[in-house]
């Protein structure tokens, strides 16, 4: 993903996607470890959740379809079947310190994260 820039750890630094609740002690982090590289455009995200001193760890699958521009992040199964269900896809968007998603008018800004993060 590293032409999307989704390659790595971030942060999310705003949002008002009811799948990731701003909140007073909320943190989100999705790490895409090495994004799209040789050909692979998907693969699995850990979606944190951190309200100190909780930390709730997700693991989701995403696919990005570079043609379009868009990001689908999902389960991994459906309950009895072996296919991933969809949650949400976004457009792709670059900004001056990381990458926004949007889908309706939902938008989330994600930047890069850093280690102590």
């Amino acid at each position: 993903m590293r032409s999307s820039g989704l390659g790595g750890y971030y942060k999310i630094a705003e949002s008002n996607d009811p799948l990731f609740p701003a909140g007073e002690g909320r943190e989100w982090f999705f790490d895409f470890g090495d994004g799209v590289r040789q050909g692979r455009s998907s693969g699995t995200v850990a979606v944190s959740l951190r309200q100190n001193p909780n930390v709730r760890v997700r693991l989701l699958v995403w696919q990005v379809f570079p043609e379009t521009g868009t990001l689908v992040i999902g389960n991994q199964t459906e309950e009895g079947s072996k296919r991933a269900v969809a949650l949400a896809r976004w457009s792709i968007g670059r900004t001056a310190t990381g990458v926004s998603l949007q889908r309706g008018n939902y938008q989330v800004s994600l930047q890069r994260a850093a280690a102590g993060d």
